[in-house]
């Protein structure tokens, strides 16, 4: 969410128990899913990690 200006602002507001008269500016989800994590391959740190050029 970004903004004060979304049609469900103040419901998240409400939700949040926050005064009425606050405008909201953002909100970060924090967490992680349910059950196991997910183990993505990854790249070779070659291919990620550069010095000084491309």
């Amino acid at each position: 969410m970004a903004g004060d200006k979304k049609p469900y602002a103040p419901k998240i507001v409400q939700v949040l128990g926050a005064p009425p008269d606050v405008r909201l500016a953002a909100l970060v989800a924090l967490g992680w899913p349910e059950g196991p994590l997910p183990n993505p391959q990854k790249r070779p740190l070659k291919d990620v990690l550069h010095w000084d050029k491309f």
